[in-house]
C-alpha cells in the first residue's frame, strides 16, 4: 500500500514535471511569436517612416524647385524688359555714334 501511495505521488509528479515543461516551451514559443510579431511590426513601421520620410523630402524638393522656377522667370522677365529698353535705344546710340565719328573726321 505504501509503495502504491508512493507510486501515485511519484507518477503525479512526472505527471505535474511534463505539465511544467509543456508550459514552458508553450511560453517559450509564445514569447518567440510575440517577439517576431514585433520585429516585422518594427521593419513595416521603419518601411513607413522611409516612405513618409521620402515624399516629404519630395514635396520639399518640389517647393523650392516652384520658388526657383519662379524667381527664374521673374529674372527673364527683367532681362526681357531691359533688352526691350536697350533695342529702344538703339536709334539714339547709332544715331551718337554716328556724330562722333562724322564730328572727328573719320569719314
Amino acid at each position: 500500500m505504501a509503495s502504491d501511495l508512493f507510486a501515485a505521488v511519484h507518477a503525479a509528479e512526472e505527471k505535474a514535471d511534463q505539465l511544467v515543461r509543456e508550459a514552458q516551451q508553450a511560453a517559450r514559443e509564445k514569447v518567440k511569436q510575440v517577439e517576431a510579431d514585433c520585429a516585422e511590426r518594427e521593419r513595416a513601421a521603419a518601411r513607413e517612416h522611409r516612405t513618409l520620410y521620402q515624399s516629404l523630402l519630395d514635396e520639399g524638393r518640389a517647393a523650392v524647385q516652384r520658388t526657383l522656377d519662379d524667381e527664374a522667370e521673374g529674372e527673364s522677365r527683367a532681362i526681357d524688359s531691359r533688352m526691350e529698353e536697350a533695342r529702344g535705344r538703339l536709334p539714339q546710340a547709332v544715331q551718337f555714334i554716328s556724330e562722333r565719328v562724322m564730328s572727328n573726321g573719320n569719314c
